[in-house]
């Protein structure tokens, strides 16, 4: 069996879950790219076309798959011949529905749902403008996550490997957890459109533009944003001199700590990769 894993990673978890995967399934069977990678945008058919079974793996933004991501399975070719996906997902609490709500779309185009992993992870979305619920956490936090999100992994990849179907069962308190926190996103990330900036102490490095998944990022003579950020919390995140603010409160680092990654030294450039 071949393997192709399409992730899309805000700011390091489901890149960590991602290549975690990959390895487990095995380096010679599977591939893992993310959807930023421009040798996916030019290759993604045959990429598609080669493997035996695709999977996805996303950060839950509100019970959904970000924009990115919705927009990347738009993009999926339509296939004459049904092929197996699985699909996991990263999230701080619980989504209710957030690895299985695309299910009916991604039927529509030709790929069966037999796998779903939900993955509790660090939360990089501790800012001012959303509930301030579920800390970042030390490192040893961070580590004690990660380990237990690992275990999770290769037991999903044992199920894929022995093609077992595996999808997280779900009733309705399931579904209305998913529809209540998807109706409210939208209003979370025009939140962050707003109220996002870069104050005195930017250097003006450049590497948030670089870094940002949707372009909305431009460097004249300041930092300025355009409007249609998808709050992934890249830059926020990655900035070196912690520049990047969502409300002054945000300056207060004590208050909300940044994440930097779920390992050591963590290079945001492999999330395009």
């Amino acid at each position: 069996m071949k393997y192709v894993i399409f992730y899309f990673s805000g700011t390091g978890n489901t890149w960590f879950a991602a290549t975690k995967l990959n390895e487990a399934l095995g380096i010679e069977q599977s591939k893992c790219y993310s959807i930023e990678n421009d040798y996916v945008k030019e290759n993604m058919n045959d990429l598609i076309r080669e493997a035996d079974q695709i999977i996805l793996g996303y950060p839950i933004y509100g019970s959904e798959a970000p924009r990115v991501m919705q927009t990347f399975i738009n993009e999926m070719p339509t296939l004459k011949v049904t092929k197996p996906i699985a699909v996991f997902c990263t999230q701080a609490f619980m989504s209710g529905d957030g690895a299985n709500y695309l299910v009916d779309v991604l039927l529509k185009k030709g790929y069966q749902l037999t796998q779903t992993l939900e993955l509790k992870m660090s939360n990089n979305f501790y800012v001012p403008v959303f509930i301030r619920a579920f800390k970042v956490g030390d490192d040893e936090q961070v580590l004690k996550r990660n380990t237990k999100a690992h275990k999770k992994i290769i037991e999903f990849a044992g199920l894929i490997r022995q093609s077992e179907k595996s999808i997280k069962s779900i009733n309705s308190l399931h579904t209305l957890l998913g529809d209540t926190q998807r109706k409210h996103m939208d209003t979370y990330i025009t939140k962050v459109n707003e109220n996002l900036f870069a104050d005195e102490s930017c250097t003006k490095c450049g590497k948030c533009v670089k870094l940002c998944p949707v372009k909305n990022i431009h460097l004249s003579s300041k930092i300025e944003f355009a409007s249609h950020c998808i709050a992934c919390m890249r830059c926020y995140q990655s900035c070196p001199t912690s520049s990047i603010q969502i409300t002054d409160a945000s300056r207060d680092l004590k208050k909300y700590p940044r994440f930097k990654g779920p390992i050591e030294e963590f290079d945001f450039n492999l999330l395009k990769v």
